[in-house]
């Protein structure tokens, strides 16, 4: 159920993972927790399959990008279900901690006549179903499994039941009550912080992501007395301040992490990181290694 692929590092010059496994029939729990990558799904890497699969991936701790005909803003919690013959990407720029479910296409088919109305889709925050389907999913790794009251088979069955209720289920139409602001607001926010390294990321790529217009993605900042580019700003730094902070990168100068994080100019890394932080990058690393 492991799909191939080849990693790049773009945010740490090392590469970490863990993976611990457990079969359940027809199903797959896997538990994958590890440092920031991109990985690729090509055609190359999808010719040397043993066999097609579909997986069932959710984040548990950070947002993140898939890349899957299009590229989709994922939330912390959101899951999406991916077929292994269409080429993908995955763009983590946190320590992550993964669940990935795989099953094929068989499997799926038992539950749901027409698969498509589940690969391929996100499920989200605007769906009660999916929300159900999310959190039983998060809590399935290999050691609870083992641990719980209940024959394997039947977390199975529910794992089916719950991705056709979430898939029967039409999205909701959102609107901009007080409420539902807030929400698109941390929407918003974890879209910034999955795309924040990227040097020419803007406004309008960050709306197109979620579905909206950019005036609403200003509006719903601005009634939080926050602009976007402070946020992109903060979420660059938050980035960097974790890397000069660990000793995993002090093989990269000030420099090359600033550039790591978004930001094309050396100088102006250390004008910004010092506005947010009190010190420049240079000062903090030192104080960390005084």
């Amino acid at each position: 159920m492991i799909i191939p692929f080849r990693f790049e590092m773009p945010y740490s010059p090392d590469l970490s993972a863990r993976i611990e496994a457990l079969a359940l029939g027809p199903i797959t729990v896997m538990h994958v927790a590890g440092s920031p990558h991109i990985a690729r799904s090509t055609k190359d890497e999808i010719s040397r399959q043993s066999a097609r699969c579909l997986n069932l991936v959710l984040s548990r701790n950070v947002p993140w990008n898939l890349g899957y005909g299009s590229r989709v803003a994922m939330r912390s919690m959101d899951s999406f279900i991916t077929d292994s013959v269409q080429e993908l990407s995955l763009d983590i720029a946190f320590d992550y901690d993964f669940v990935n479910i795989g099953f094929d296409a068989q499997w799926l088919g038992e539950w749901i006549p027409r698969a498509g109305a589940a690969v391929g889709r996100q499920f989200g925050a605007d769906s009660q179903w999916s929300v159900a389907l999310n959190t039983f999913v998060a809590a399935l790794e290999p050691d609870t499994i083992l641990r719980a009251p209940l024959p394997p088979r039947l977390l199975v069955d529910q794992l089916g039941a719950l991705i056709l209720l979430a898939s029967s289920e039409p999205a909701q139409i959102t609107t901009l009550s007080r409420a539902t602001s807030i929400s698109l607001r941390e929407r918003i926010l974890d879209c910034i912080r999955s795309r924040c390294t990227e040097v020419m990321l803007a406004a309008p790529q960050v709306a197109q992501d979620l579905g909206i217009s950019v005036r609403t993605l200003h509006r719903v900042l601005a009634s939080q007395n926050e602009t976007f580019g402070f946020l992109l700003m903060k979420a660059r730094i938050d980035i960097a301040v974790r890397q000069l902070s660990s000793p995993a990168f002090d093989r990269l100068t000030v420099g090359a992490i600033g550039r790591r994080c978004g930001f094309t100019d050396d100088s102006h890394f250390t004008r910004v990181f010092r506005r947010h932080v009190g010190v420049t990058p240079l000062a903090l690393r030192r104080a960390r290694l005084a």
